[in-house]
């Protein structure tokens, strides 16, 4: 879990002038969304003050807002964002045929980047 919070590549849409509106970082299920929010606040705030951001996470049902989406897979189903952050795109292990479904799934959400990212 700590890998992808310190994940090196998060910071560099930030640097490329795009903000918290062009971004959503999609889990699996709302458990790990819920988990990752607590932990991923302080890191995205910290950041996000260093290019002069506010760093407010939403939902998929705020998405029209200049948050970064934070939301599950499956609630995020229809939207899009520029940049998208999958985090384990995986179901619990006894669902595997489930699991190139849900990478199609958050890869279909981005318009421009895609970044999978998966706990060790």
């Amino acid at each position: 879990m700590q890998n992808i919070v310190e994940y090196s590549q998060i910071d560099i849409p930030f640097e490329r002038g795009y903000s918290g509106k062009d971004i959503a970082i999609l889990c699996s299920t709302t458990k790990e969304k819920a988990r990752y929010h607590c932990i991923l606040q302080p890191r995205m705030r910290a950041m996000m003050r260093h290019f002069g951001l506010d760093a407010v996470f939403t939902t998929a049902d705020n998405v029209l807002g200049q948050g970064i989406v934070l939301d599950s897979i499956r609630r995020f189903s229809g939207l899009e964002r520029n940049i998208v952050f999958g985090i384990n795109p995986v179901p619990v292990p006894t669902q595997e045929e489930i699991s190139e479904n849900l990478k199609l799934c958050v890869a279909s959400r981005a318009n421009l980047q895609l970044h999978l990212l998966y706990e060790r």
